[in-house]
């Protein structure tokens, strides 16, 4: 008897998973636009300061000329993003001898998509650093998106900023680092996510 009660419990919490996945699966994430499910293309600006923080060093540098499309869905890209004042890059840590005299940003765009937690996940994430400094331990320095690379909005629905978060690979030696930043999007207060079924 105590195996049958055993075996019908289990069987029950079975089929509750397996009607609980379809409604999960079923979720849809979107960008919006003043609340309404986006219909059409967007283009965002972004302006603010980016980098990375290691247990080797670290650097943050300012972000100009930067935006992103955003597509109907939860879909998206960084179409630019410029780095052009490296002379203005802070470096931190074993990297503070160092001076940026270049910074780029390889393989754009990245892709983008809007997470049920009503996060940006980016991939595709590359940037490039050239140093120069008599104690520098290196002349270039790179990084790329490894773990979970995203962005956090300050307001889901009316977004005016964006934190930037997540693991990266270094090129200093096996050492993996911390993605830091915070982008100011314009226009501000106007787009956002939602998550439905």
């Amino acid at each position: 008897m105590k195996a049958k009660t055993i075996l019908a419990t289990v069987t029950a919490v079975l089929c509750a998973v397996a009607l609980a996945l379809p409604a999960a699966a079923a979720a849809k994430v979107e960008w919006t636009k003043e609340g309404k499910a986006l219909t059409a293309n967007a283009t965002i600006e972004l302006e603010g300061w980016s980098g990375f923080s290691s247990e080797a060093g670290g650097i943050a540098c300012p972000l100009t000329a930067a935006s992103a499309t955003l597509e109907p869905g939860s879909t998206g890209k960084i179409t630019a993003l410029e780095i052009e004042f490296p002379a203005l890059c802070e470096t931190e840590g074993g990297l503070a001898g160092c001076s940026v005299t270049e910074a780029e940003t390889g393989g754009l765009p990245w892709t983008i998509h809007a997470d049920l937690n009503h996060n940006v996940q980016v991939t595709g994430l590359f940037m490039i650093f050239e140093l120069n400094g008599f104690l520098c331990p290196a002349e270039i320095v790179s990084i790329n998106d490894k773990e979970n690379v995203h962005g956090v909005l300050d307001n889901s629905q009316q977004a005016s900023s964006v934190e930037l978060q997540g693991t990266v690979a270094t090129s200093l030696g096996a050492v993996m680092g911390q993605m830091e930043g915070e982008l100011d999007i314009t226009p501000e207060q106007t787009y956002g996510i939602t998550a439905h079924e």
